[in-house]
């Protein structure tokens, strides 16, 4: 059993996970549109999309992840996000909202 699921059962959470994603073949070189990248919240509880944030650069994932959690109404719940969200703003706005969080480095 993992941790998060050890977590999840323990606590009955409902977890959310944040990632983003550049989504394949998504580039038109004729028209020079660069590829479309897309940080989803995924309620892994329900098996469904929550939210999406279309975002020009993957490097604006960072802007799309406070935007994501700005848009839930979240409680009684466990947000996880991969290494590209660790940012002391994205924690403190997670905090800010009372809910529980894993962030994952590498």
């Amino acid at each position: 059993m993992s941790l998060v699921n050890a977590i999840v059962g323990e606590l009955e959470l409902n977890v959310i996970a944040i990632d983003g994603k550049t989504m394949k073949q998504s580039y038109d070189r004729n028209d020079q549109q660069k590829a479309l990248h897309i940080v989803t919240a995924w309620s892994s509880s329900h098996q469904l999309v929550l939210g999406q944030k279309k975002k020009p650069k993957k490097s604006n994932e960072l802007t799309a992840i406070p935007e994501l959690i700005e848009m839930l109404e979240i409680a009684v719940t466990l947000i996880t996000i991969e290494a590209m969200g660790c940012q002391k703003d994205i924690r403190a706005l997670i905090v800010k909202n009372k809910v529980d969080y894993i962030l994952a480095l590498k």
